[in-house]
C-alpha cells in the first residue's frame, strides 16, 4: 500500500459516524419509549398494597407460632402445676407422685428442658430429660436412664434415676453445695408476684445454652414452680417461619432484652463450649434500627426502614396475654423479596422487551457486520501494537473513508514503532564505541530506504571532524564501511560540507559530479545523474552540537528524492542516535572518572608510605596476568573459566581497589621500622637516659674520689660501669631493630635492664598535649624529684580503644577477626617484647584491618549489578584456604576464584617487593619456595598456584617488575 495519505480520497464511502448514529438512535430511541411505557404500566398495577398484606400475613403467622410453642404449653404447665398438689407436699414420694405429668410434658415440648419446684422451707424438686449422650455423662447417669429426679429434703440431697417407664434405676446421694431455692432469682420474683414471671435469657449451668426461667408461685403460696426453656429451639422455630431466605425475626422482652432470633444467632446444642446468651449487639443492624424505633413507641404497626443498602419492611407486633405485654417481635423482610411476584412479572415484561429487540438483531447485524469487522480487525492490531508485538502486517481495507484512514495510519504507525525499537534496541545494545557507529549507520540506512549515509562526530573546536563512519549499501545489500576521516576533508566549498552544517533537517541537497568520486561511491552506473543528502545535526543534553547524521540517495530519471514523510522520520532518527551517542560518551567519561579516581586512590594509598609505593599498581597487573592464564588454560577446573568484558572490567576494579582500606591505616605503623617507632623513634628518648645514666656514673665517681677515694680502684670500677651501660643499651637497641626472634632469656635480660632507675627532676605534664593530660588525669601526684625505670610501661602509653571503633559479633560485613582491648599500646617494655618484627598486637590488627575497612568503604558504594562482587573480591585477598584468614575467616569453598587469584597474587608482590622495611625483597624461587609451603598448609588454593607457578606469569611479571638480581628463573 503507499504510503500517501491522500489515495484513500479515491474510495469513496460516507462517513462512518452518520452510517450508524441515524440507524442505531432509530433503533434505541423506539426500543426506550417501549421499555418506558411498559415499566410504567407493570408498576402501576403491582406494587400497590402488595408489600404490608405480605408483612401482616407473615407476622401472624409467627405471632400464632410464638404463642403454641412457647407462651401457651408453658403458662397452661404452670397453671395447673399451681393448683396441683405438689406445691403442698413434703416428702420425696409424695412428690415423685407428680413425675409422670412433668415427663409427659418434657417428652411433648423440647422447648423445655427441666421443670422444677422450690418450696418455702428450702426444699427442691427438679424432673429433666438425661436421654443425651451429653446429659449422661454430666450427671452420671445409667445408661438406660431416660428422666431423673433432684431432690432436696430436709437439707439431704440425692439425684434419682428411672427409665423411660419411670422404673427407678439408680438411687444417689448428692453434695447438697449449699443450695437453697429461696435465693433464687426465678424464686424470689415469683414469691412476691401473683402472676407468672419470666426472667431475662441467661446460661444454662447443666447444658452450656442461652435459656430462660418461666415461674408461678401456687395457690397454697407455699411454693414456686418454673420452667426452664431452651431459647435455640424457639430460635429454630423462628428461623423455619422465615417468609424469604433475608428476613430477619426477633424475639424481645417487653424491656428490650432479647429473647431469640432467627439467622442462627444462638449456639446449637453440640457447641456447648462456645455458647454465650446473645444481645442486640448480635442482631442485623436493620434488626436493631426496629427495636429502637419500637421502644420510641411504634408498635402494631409495619414501617418502612433502610440500612443503606436495601429498602426493608419492618414488623412490630405485641404478645399479650390477658392484656398485659409479655413480649414483642420485630421482623425484618427486603422489599425485594416482599415485591417478588411484582418482580417477575416486570421480568417477563422485559422478556417481551428483550423478543422485540431479538427480532431486530439480525437486521442490525447484518448491517452492523460490515462495518464493525474492519474496527474489530484494527482493535485486534492496536492491541497487539500496545503489547509490543508487530507481527500482524495484514492491510484492513473498508468503504468508510474514516475507517480507510485510520487503517492506513495504523500500519505506519506499526512500522515507525517497530523500526524504532529495533533501531534503539540494536544501537543501545552495543558497548563498543565504533561498532556502535557502524550499527547506527546501517540501521538508519536500511529504514530510510536510503543508498548510503555517514555519521561524523566534531571534535572540541567544533570545526572538523573527528570521528565517523562512512558506508554504502551496494546492489546485493552488502555494506563498505569506512572511517570519515579518510574521505571527508575541511572543504568549506563542498555542497556536501553545506548539507553537513545544517543546523536543521534538510530537504535533499544535490551533491555535485565532482564530487561523487570524493565519496568513493564506485557508481559505474551511467543512469546515476546525482546523489543527493540529508544532513540531521545531533545535540547532546547540553544543546551543544555533536556531530551529524547524513544519508545518501542515487536518483536515476524518473524517480523522486526522499519524500516528506521521511525528512520527518529522519529528524526523529537524529534525534534518538545523539541520545544513544551522548549516553555512550556520558558512559565512557563516567567510567573514565570513575577509573581516574581509583588510579588517584590507588597512588595515594602507595603514597602514604614510600616503602609500600608500587605496590596498588603492581598487584592489579599481576592480578590480570593470573585472570589471563586461567582464561586460556585448558587444566581441570579452568576449562570453563571465562571472563565476560564485565567480569574484567570487575576484576581490574577489585585489583586496584584491594588496599584502599589502608587510607585510613596511619603510615607511621604501615612504616613502622621498629619497635619503638611511632611518628618518631623513642629510642633516641632511652638513649638520652644512658646518657644520663653515665654521667650519674661519672658525677658518683668524682665525689668518691673528692671524698678521698682510691683513685684507680674508682678508675676500674667507672669503666665497668660505663661499658656496662653500653653493653645494655646496645642490647636495648638491637631489640629495638626487631631483626632477630626474642628469646625467652632476651626476654628476661631486657625486663633486667628495664629495671635500672635514673632520676628526674622535671614534671612530665609540662608541655604535653591535652589528649596525654587526659590520659595522665588519674596519675597519683608526684614529689620531684622523682626516680624512675630506665624501660617502662606507663598508664599514659595505653591508648583505649573508642567504642563505636569495636566492630560488634553480628556485624554487616560478617567480619570475625578478633578486636584488641586497646587501641595503641605504646608502653616501652611492651613494644620491645615483640618477640619477631617490629608490630605489637594492637598494630598487627590495624595492619590488618585495612581489609575490613577495604570491606566497609566499597560496600557502600552504589555498584552496578555487574559489578556487586568487586568488594567481595577485594577485601578477601588476605583469605586462606582453611579459613584461619581474615577479616571474615572464609574457607576455599566459599571464596570465588577470583578472590583466590587476587590472594596469590597479593602474596607473591609481598614477598618479591623490595621496598618493606621491615625485609629484602625475595628472589622469584625463594618466593615460590615459600608459597609451596603456604599450598600445602591449606593457605592459598592449590590448583590456582599450580596455574601461577606454570604458567610463565612470575617470569613475565619478573621481566618488568623485579630488580634483575632477584630474577632467578
Amino acid at each position: 500500500m503507499s504510503n500517501d495519505p491522500n489515495n484513500v480520497t479515491k474510495n469513496p464511502g460516507v462517513g462512518f459516524r452518520n452510517y450508524l448514529s441515524v440507524l442505531f438512535i432509530v433503533i434505541m430511541l423506539s426500543t426506550g419509549l417501549l421499555v418506558a411505557w411498559l415499566g410504567y404500566n407493570m408498576a402501576v398495577r403491582t406494587t400497590t398494597g402488595a408489600a404490608n398484606k405480605v408483612v401482616d400475613s407473615i407476622t401472624s403467622v409467627v405471632l400464632s407460632e410464638t404463642q403454641n410453642t412457647v407462651r401457651w404449653p408453658v403458662r397452661g404447665l404452670l397453671s395447673v402445676a399451681a393448683q396441683n398438689s405438689v406445691g403442698e407436699t413434703d416428702t420425696l414420694e409424695k412428690r415423685l407422685a407428680a413425675m409422670p405429668e412433668f415427663y409427659e410434658r418434657l417428652k411433648l415440648y423440647p422447648i423445655m428442658d427441666s421443670i422444677y419446684v422450690g418450696y418455702t422451707d428450702g426444699d427442691f424438686f427438679m424432673v429433666r430429660l438425661v436421654e443425651s449422650r451429653t446429659l449422661k455423662d454430666f450427671f452420671n447417669a445409667p445408661e438406660n436412664a431416660s428422666v431423673m429426679a433432684r431432690s432436696i429434703v430436709k437439707g439431704k440431697a440425692e439425684h434419682l434415676y428411672f427409665d423411660s417407664n419411670l422404673k427407678l434405676l439408680l438411687r444417689r446421694p448428692e453434695n447438697v453445695d449449699n443450695y437453697d431455692p429461696r435465693k433464687r432469682d426465678w424464686y424470689m420474683s415469683a414469691i412476691l408476684s401473683e402472676k407468672q414471671i419470666t426472667i431475662p435469657p441467661y446460661l444454662f449451668f447443666t447444658i452450656k445454652e442461652p435459656g430462660a426461667t418461666f415461674a408461678r408461685k401456687t395457690a397454697n403460696g407455699k411454693a414456686v414452680i418454673a420452667v426452664d426453656v431452651v431459647l435455640s429451639e424457639l430460635s429454630n422455630m423462628l428461623n423455619s417461619k422465615r417468609p424469604t431466605p433475608n428476613t430477619h425475626i426477633a424475639l424481645f422482652q417487653p424491656d428490650g432484652t432479647l429473647v431469640a432470633a432467627s439467622d442462627s444467632m444462638i449456639a446449637d446444642r453440640g457447641q456447648i463450649s462456645g455458647a454465650r446468651v446473645r444481645t442486640t449487639d448480635d442482631l442485623a443492624p436493620i434488626i436493631q434500627q426496629g427495636l429502637q424505633e419500637y421502644m420510641k413507641g411504634m408498635r402494631g404497626r409495619s414501617i418502612n426502614l433502610s440500612d443503606g443498602q436495601r429498602e426493608w419492611e419492618i414488623s412490630l407486633e405485641d404478645i399479650r396475654h390477658n392484656g398485659d405485654l409479655e413480649d414483642f417481635i420485630v421482623m425484618a423482610i427486603p422489599k425485594e423479596e416482599v415485591l417478588a411476584e411484582a418482580t417477575q412479572f416486570l421480568h417477563q415484561s422485559i422478556y417481551i422487551i428483550i423478543g422485540i429487540l431479538v427480532l431486530s438483531i439480525p437486521i442490525v447485524w447484518l448491517i452492523a457486520r460490515r462495518v464493525a469487522r474492519p474496527l474489530k480487525e484494527l482493535a485486534a492490531k492496536v492491541q497487539r501494537i500496545m503489547e509490543f508485538k508487530f507481527d500482524d502486517d495484514r492491510q484492513i481495507t473498508s468503504n468508510i473513508a474514516e475507517i480507510a484512514l485510520l487503517s492506513n495510519g495504523i500500519d505506519r504507525m506499526q512500522n515507525n514503532i517497530r523500526e524504532f525499537l529495533d533501531i534503539n534496541h540494536t544501537i543501545n545494545s552495543e558497548r563498543k564505541f565504533d561498532l556502535l557507529l557502524e550499527k547506527l549507520i546501517r540501521e538508519t540506512i536500511d529504514v530510510a530506504e536510503a543508498d548510503g549515509g555517514l555519521v561524523a562526530l566534531f571534535a572540541e573546536d567544533k570545526t572538523a571532524f573527528e570521528d565517523g563512519k562512512l558506508c554504502w549499501i551496494n546492489e546485493k545489500k552488502e555494506a563498505t564501511i569506512k572511517s570519515v576521516l579518510e574521505f571527508v576533508p575541511p572543504d568549506s566549498n563542498s555542497s556536501l560540507h553545506k548539507a553537513l552544517r545544517q543546523n536543521i533537517v534538510t530537504e535533499s541537497c544535490a551533491i555535485r559530479e565532482d564530487e561523487v568520486d570524493m565519496l568513493e561511491s564506485g557508481f559505474d552506473n551511467p543512469a546515476v545523474k546525482r546523489v543527493d543528502v540529508v544532513s540531521v545535526p545531533l545535540y547532546d543534553r547540553m544543546k551543544e552540537k555533536l556531530g551529524v547524521l547524513a544519508l545518501f540517495k542515487t536518483i536515476k530519471p524518473g524517480e523522486a528524492s526522499f519524500r516528506p514523510e521521511q525528512l520527518s522520520f529522519i529528524g526523529a532518527l537524529g534525534s534518538m542516535a545523539a541520545i544513544a551517542l551522548d549516553n555512550h560518551s556520558l558512559l565512557n567519561a563516567q567510567r573514565e572518572l570513575r577509573d581516574a579516581m581509583i588510579h588517584i586512590i590507588a597512588g595515594a594509598i602507595d603514597a602514604k608510605s614510600h616503602y609500600t609505593g608500587g605496590h596498588c599498581e603492581r598487584v592489579p597487573e599481576l592480578f590480570r596476568l593470573l585472570l589471563e592464564a586461567a582464561c586460556d588454560s585448558e587444566a581441570n577446573g579452568f576449562k570453563d573459566f571465562k571472563l565476560d568484558e564485565d567480569d574484567w572490567e570487575e576484576a581490574k576494579l577489585a585489583g586496584w581497589l584491594h588496599d584502599c582500606g589502608k587510607l585510613v591505616t596511619p603510615e607511621y605503623v604501615v612504616d613502622k621500622a621498629t619497635k619503638l617507632e611511632t611518628i618518631y623513634d623513642r629510642i633516641h628518648e632511652i638513649r638520652t637516659r644512658f646518657e644520663v645514666l653515665k654521667r650519674d656514673a661519672v658525677i658518683e665517681s668524682l665525689r668518691t674520689l673528692i671524698a678521698g677515694g682510691e683513685a684507680e680502684a674508682e678508675k676500674e670500677k667507672l669503666k665497668n660501669t660505663l661499658n656496662e651501660l653500653d653493653d645494655d643499651f646496645a642490647f636495648v637497641a638491637k631489640a629495638n631493630a626487631g631483626g632477630e626472634f626474642m628469646k625467652d632469656e632476651d626476654l628476661a635480660r631486657l625486663t633486667a635492664i628495664g629495671k635500672r632507675t635514673w632520676m628526674r627532676t622535671l614534671d612530665k605534664k609540662l608541655g604535653v598535649s591535652r589528649e596525654e593530660l587526659l590520659r595522665q588525669e588519674n596519675a597519683a601526684d608526684e614529689i620531684l624529684p622523682v626516680r624512675e625505670q630506665v624501660l617502662m610501661d606507663r598508664p599514659e602509653q595505653v591508648i583505649a580503644r573508642d567504642p563505636h571503633d569495636i566492630i560488634p559479633e553480628d556485624n554487616l560485613w560478617q567480619v570475625k577477626l578478633p578486636t584488641p582491648k586497646d587501641l595503641y599500646n605504646r608502653g616501652e617494655l611492651y613494644n620491645l617484647s615483640v618477640r619477631r618484627g617490629t608490630l605489637t598486637e594492637e598494630e598487627r590488627y590495624i595492619i590488618n584491618e585495612h581489609s575490613i575497612r577495604t570491606m566497609m568503604m566499597l560496600s557502600e558504594l552504589p555498584w552496578p549489578k555487574h559489578l556487586r562482587m568487586v568488594a567481595d573480591i577485594a577485601a578477601s585477598h588476605h583469605e586462606k584456604m582453611d579459613g584461619t584468614g581474615y577479616p571474615r575467616c572464609l574457607t576455599g569453598d566459599k571464596l570465588g576464584i577470583p578472590a583466590r587469584m587476587l590472594a596469590i597474587a597479593d602474596i607473591f608482590e609481598a614477598l618479591t617487593a623490595s621496598d618493606r622495611p621491615y625485609k629484602p625483597g625475595k628472589t622469584v624461587k625463594e618466593a615460590l619456595k615459600i608459597m609451596e609451603d603456604f599450598k600445602e598448609q591449606g593457605h592459598i588454593d592449590p590448583a590456582i598456584y599450580q596455574l601461577f607457578a606454570q604458567s610463565g606469569v612470575p617470569k613475565k611479571y619478573a621481566d618488568k617488575y623485579l630488580k634483575p638480581e632477584q630474577n632467578d628463573l
